[in-house]
């Protein structure tokens, strides 16, 4: 982007955003980045894709503000995009998932998290390996059709 390498977590989200405009045109995608906090929202997929992430990760807050919009969209999914270095209570996303909401996991780097695995309608690992990386953004995005 403007002649800069695309960290793996940019990557991933232009492959969300992708993922979701080719299933539909109408779709609404809110994006709600988090670190320690989790407290605006984006709908723009450049100002997204442009966007860094840093600082401590709370998962908690994540889902509590994703939450906050599922009664607001049609058919909601979530897809959480993480380094998976925090924990969660299974509980706080049953919550979620409860409600009809698919959990669509892509983990930045090798080591998934557990909790976060196992609740998830599908799991896809953005690694060191770029080509296979790649391959599993790809297969996300075959498996929503």
């Amino acid at each position: 982007i403007n002649n800069k390498p695309v960290s793996r977590h940019q990557m991933c989200r232009a492959f969300a955003y992708a993922m979701l405009c080719d299933i539909s045109k109408d779709r609404k995608v809110v994006e709600i980045p988090f670190n320690h906090l989790a407290i605006n929202t984006i709908t723009d997929p450049m100002t997204s894709v442009n966007r860094g992430m840093s600082g401590g990760t709370s998962f908690y807050n994540a889902f509590h503000k994703a939450n906050s919009h599922i009664d607001k969209l049609n058919n909601p999914d979530i897809i959480f995009i993480t380094d998976g270095e925090d924990h969660i209570r299974p509980e706080t996303i049953k919550r979620i998932t409860d409600q009809g909401v698919r959990l669509w996991l892509y983990t930045i780097g090798n080591t998934p998290n557990r909790v976060l695995e196992e609740c998830s309608h599908r799991s896809f690992v953005i690694g060191h390996d770029i080509q296979k990386s790649i391959e599993n953004l790809t297969e996300s995005m075959r498996a929503t059709k």
